[in-house]
Protein backbone atom coordinates (compact mmCIF):
# COMPACT_ATOMS: atom_id res chain seq x y z
CA UNK A 1 0.00 0.00 0.00
CA UNK A 2 1.52 3.27 -1.06
CA UNK A 3 1.34 6.58 0.74
CA UNK A 4 -1.40 8.01 -1.52
CA UNK A 5 -3.80 5.08 -0.88
CA UNK A 6 -3.17 5.32 2.85
CA UNK A 7 -4.00 9.06 2.86
CA UNK A 8 -7.25 8.44 0.93
CA UNK A 9 -8.28 5.73 3.42
CA UNK A 10 -7.55 8.01 6.37
CA UNK A 11 -9.37 10.92 4.74
CA UNK A 12 -12.55 8.89 4.12
CA UNK A 13 -12.76 7.90 7.79
CA UNK A 14 -13.31 11.47 9.05
CA UNK A 15 -16.77 13.05 9.58
CA UNK A 16 -20.33 11.92 9.05
CA UNK A 17 -22.22 11.47 5.84
CA UNK A 18 -25.11 13.76 4.92
CA UNK A 19 -27.56 10.88 5.40
CA UNK A 20 -26.33 10.23 8.95
CA UNK A 21 -26.72 13.91 9.84
CA UNK A 22 -30.26 14.00 8.40
CA UNK A 23 -31.25 10.94 10.42
CA UNK A 24 -29.96 12.55 13.61
CA UNK A 25 -31.89 15.76 12.86
CA UNK A 26 -35.07 13.74 12.17
CA UNK A 27 -34.74 11.84 15.46
CA UNK A 28 -34.22 15.08 17.40
CA UNK A 29 -37.29 16.57 15.69
CA UNK A 30 -39.49 13.62 16.66
CA UNK A 31 -38.30 13.71 20.27
CA UNK A 32 -38.91 17.45 20.48
CA UNK A 33 -42.42 17.13 19.05
CA UNK A 34 -43.26 14.62 21.78
CA UNK A 35 -41.58 16.46 24.65
CA UNK A 36 -42.80 20.03 24.16
CA UNK A 37 -46.57 19.41 24.70
CA UNK A 38 -45.87 17.28 27.76
CA UNK A 39 -43.59 19.95 29.18
CA UNK A 40 -46.25 22.63 28.59
CA UNK A 41 -48.83 20.56 30.46
CA UNK A 42 -46.43 20.15 33.38
CA UNK A 43 -45.82 23.91 33.42
CA UNK A 44 -49.59 24.53 33.52
CA UNK A 45 -49.94 22.05 36.40
CA UNK A 46 -47.12 23.77 38.26
CA UNK A 47 -48.84 27.14 37.87
CA UNK A 48 -52.16 25.66 39.03
CA UNK A 49 -50.51 24.44 42.26
CA UNK A 50 -50.76 28.06 43.45
CA UNK A 51 -54.54 27.88 43.06
CA UNK A 52 -54.74 24.57 44.93
CA UNK A 53 -52.48 25.85 47.73
CA UNK A 54 -54.58 29.00 48.11
CA UNK A 55 -57.48 26.85 49.35
CA UNK A 56 -55.47 25.47 52.30
CA UNK A 57 -56.25 28.18 54.87
CA UNK A 58 -59.92 28.17 53.84
CA UNK A 59 -60.14 24.40 54.18
CA UNK A 60 -58.70 24.59 57.69
CA UNK A 61 -61.06 27.45 58.56
CA UNK A 62 -64.13 25.53 57.36
CA UNK A 63 -63.06 22.49 59.37
CA UNK A 64 -62.59 24.64 62.50
CA UNK A 65 -65.96 26.31 61.93
CA UNK A 66 -67.61 22.91 61.55
CA UNK A 67 -66.02 21.69 64.80
CA UNK A 68 -67.24 24.78 66.68
CA UNK A 69 -70.74 25.09 65.18
CA UNK A 70 -71.42 21.47 64.12
CA UNK A 71 -73.02 22.81 60.93
CA UNK A 72 -71.63 23.68 57.51
CA UNK A 73 -74.30 26.30 56.83
CA UNK A 74 -72.54 28.84 59.06
CA UNK A 75 -69.14 28.36 57.43
CA UNK A 76 -68.85 30.75 54.50
CA UNK A 77 -66.76 33.78 53.57
CA UNK A 78 -69.49 36.29 54.38
CA UNK A 79 -70.52 35.15 57.86
CA UNK A 80 -69.86 37.00 61.07
CA UNK A 81 -68.60 34.09 63.17
CA UNK A 82 -64.99 34.91 62.37
CA UNK A 83 -63.85 31.38 61.51
CA UNK A 84 -63.61 31.69 57.73
CA UNK A 85 -61.48 34.53 56.31
CA UNK A 86 -63.01 36.86 53.73
CA UNK A 87 -62.82 35.96 50.04
CA UNK A 88 -59.39 36.36 48.47
CA UNK A 89 -58.91 38.59 45.44
CA UNK A 90 -56.41 38.29 42.60
CA UNK A 91 -52.92 37.26 43.67
CA UNK A 92 -50.39 35.83 41.19
CA UNK A 93 -51.86 32.76 39.49
CA UNK A 94 -54.96 32.93 41.72
CA UNK A 95 -57.86 35.03 40.49
CA UNK A 96 -60.11 34.48 43.53
CA UNK A 97 -60.98 32.15 46.42
CA UNK A 98 -64.37 32.12 48.12
CA UNK A 99 -66.41 29.90 50.43
CA UNK A 100 -70.12 29.30 49.80
CA UNK A 101 -72.74 28.91 52.57
CA UNK A 102 -72.45 25.09 52.48
CA UNK A 103 -68.67 25.28 53.10
CA UNK A 104 -67.68 24.58 49.49
CA UNK A 105 -64.44 26.35 48.55
CA UNK A 106 -64.08 27.64 45.00
CA UNK A 107 -60.69 28.81 43.78
CA UNK A 108 -60.37 30.35 40.35
CA UNK A 109 -57.06 30.48 38.54
CA UNK A 110 -55.75 33.12 36.21
CA UNK A 111 -55.22 32.37 32.52
CA UNK A 112 -52.88 29.39 32.65
CA UNK A 113 -52.91 27.87 29.19
CA UNK A 114 -50.12 28.04 26.66
CA UNK A 115 -50.24 30.05 23.44
CA UNK A 116 -52.17 27.31 21.64
CA UNK A 117 -54.87 27.20 24.34
CA UNK A 118 -54.72 23.40 24.45
CA UNK A 119 -54.08 20.91 27.23
CA UNK A 120 -51.96 17.74 26.91
CA UNK A 121 -54.92 15.87 25.38
CA UNK A 122 -55.41 18.54 22.71
CA UNK A 123 -58.65 19.81 24.25
CA UNK A 124 -59.24 23.53 24.59
CA UNK A 125 -58.61 24.83 28.07
CA UNK A 126 -61.33 27.25 29.05
CA UNK A 127 -60.33 30.19 31.14
CA UNK A 128 -60.50 30.67 33.99
CA UNK A 129 -59.93 27.25 35.51
CA UNK A 130 -61.76 26.45 38.75
CA UNK A 131 -60.88 24.16 41.65
CA UNK A 132 -63.81 23.30 43.93
CA UNK A 133 -63.53 21.52 47.29
CA UNK A 134 -66.89 20.32 48.64
CA UNK A 135 -67.14 19.12 52.26
CA UNK A 136 -69.32 16.17 53.20
CA UNK A 137 -70.18 15.45 56.81
CA UNK A 138 -69.65 11.88 58.02
CA UNK A 139 -69.07 10.11 61.32
CA UNK A 140 -65.37 11.07 61.35
CA UNK A 141 -65.92 14.76 60.59
CA UNK A 142 -65.55 16.08 57.05
CA UNK A 143 -64.36 14.54 53.81
CA UNK A 144 -63.50 16.70 50.83
CA UNK A 145 -64.50 16.08 47.22
CA UNK A 146 -62.65 17.72 44.34
CA UNK A 147 -64.39 19.03 41.24
CA UNK A 148 -64.19 21.98 38.85
CA UNK A 149 -62.94 22.61 35.35
CA UNK A 150 -59.38 21.71 36.39
CA UNK A 151 -60.36 18.02 36.54
CA UNK A 152 -61.31 17.87 32.84
CA UNK A 153 -58.20 19.87 31.89
CA UNK A 154 -56.01 17.45 33.90
CA UNK A 155 -54.59 20.28 36.01
CA UNK A 156 -55.67 18.89 39.40
CA UNK A 157 -55.98 15.42 40.88
CA UNK A 158 -59.22 14.14 42.34
CA UNK A 159 -57.44 11.99 44.93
Amino acid sequence: MNKHDMMRKIRTQFGFTLLELLVVIAVIGVLASLAVPRMQNQLNKAKFIDVINATGPYKTAVEMCFLKTNALTACDSGNANGYVPPALGANGNVQSVSVSPNGAITATGASLFDASGKDANGASISTPQTYVLTPTQNSNGLTWGVSGTCVASNLCDTK
